[in-house]
C-alpha cells in the first residue's frame, strides 16, 4: 500500500488519535449500544455519521486519484520516462509505483499478503506516534521518505497510457473492496503496522496527492 510506504527515524511524543470524523471517537462504545442499551436515536445518529465520514473519505480518495491521473496526462510523452532532477523517480516510474501500492493493498483486501511489516513493535509505536499523527493530519508526507522493495518500480520504461489505466484500475478496485470492509478492518503499512479502514482512506489519499504534485513538476516543466 500507502500507502503505505515510507519510513523514517524513531522520535517520541504522545499516542494519536484520528479524528477525521465524530465517526471515530467512540467505536466500542457504538458497538455496546448497538448490541444493548443505549438510546436508540443516539446509536442511530453516530451510525449515520460514521456512515458520511467513510464516504468522505471515499470522495476525497476518489478526487484525489482524478486528480492524479489528470495530472499524469498532461507529461509529454517525451519526459514521461526522464528521471527528474537528482536522479530522482520519472514520472513514468512514479506512476508504476502507485500501481503496485494499489496492487499490494488489494492483495492484502483480498485475503492475500500485502507489505511486509518492516518495524518491531517499539519502533512502530514511535514512528505512528511522530509521524502517522502529523502524516494525517497535515496532508503531507517528510521529504526522503523511502518505499519498501514490494512496490519500488523498475528501471522502465513504462508507457504513460497503459500505466495512467492501470493506476485507475487498481485504484477502483481498492476503493470497491475497501468500502465493503467494517471499520475496524486493518491493512498493513512496512513502517507503521496495521490501519484501520478510516486511517487507510486517508493515507492513500495522502500518498497519491504526494506523488502527484511530483509528477506535475514535470508537467509544469519545473
Amino acid at each position: 500500500m500507502s500507502s503505505a510506504l515510507v519510513h523514517f527515524p524513531p522520535l517520541f511524543s504522545a499516542p494519536p488519535r484520528l479524528r477525521v470524523s465524530n465517526a471515530v471517537s467512540r467505536p466500542r462504545t457504538e458497538v455496546a449500544q448497538i448490541h444493548g442499551g443505549g438510546n436508540s436515536s443516539t446509536v442511530t445518529s453516530r451510525m449515520t455519521t460514521r456512515v458520511n465520514g467513510v464516504e468522505s473519505l471515499r470522495a476525497a480518495h476518489h478526487a484525489g486519484v482524478a486528480a492524479l491521473v489528470a495530472t499524469a496526462r498532461e507529461v509529454p510523452e517525451a519526459l514521461w520516462n526522464v528521471a527528474r532532477p537528482g536522479d530522482k523517480w520519472s514520472p513514468a516510474q512514479i506512476a508504476e509505483h502507485l500501481r503496485l501500492s494499489y496492487l499490494a493493498g488489494n492483495a492484502e483486501l483480498d485475503g492475500g499478503v500485502g507489505l511486509r511489516l518492516r518495524t518491531s513493535f517499539w519502533m512502530r509505536t514511535i514512528l505512528r506516534i511522530v509521524y502517522l499523527r502529523k502524516i494525517l493530519r497535515t496532508g503531507k508526507i517528510p521529504a526522503g521518505a523511502r518505499a519498501p522493495r514490494e512496490i519500488r518500480p523498475g528501471a522502465g520504461p513504462f508507457s504513460r497510457d497503459a500505466t495512467i489505466a492501470a493506476v485507475e484500475a487498481e485504484s477502483v478496485r481498492f476503493e470497491n473492496a475497501l468500502a465493503t470492509r467494517a471499520p475496524g478492518h486493518a491493512l498493513t503499512h512496512h513502517v507503521f503496522g496495521r490501519l484501520d479502514t478510516l486511517r487507510t482512506w486517508r493515507f492513500m489519499t495522502v500518498h497519491t496527492e504526494h506523488h502527484r504534485r511530483q509528477i506535475e513538476e514535470t508537467a509544469a516543466g519545473t
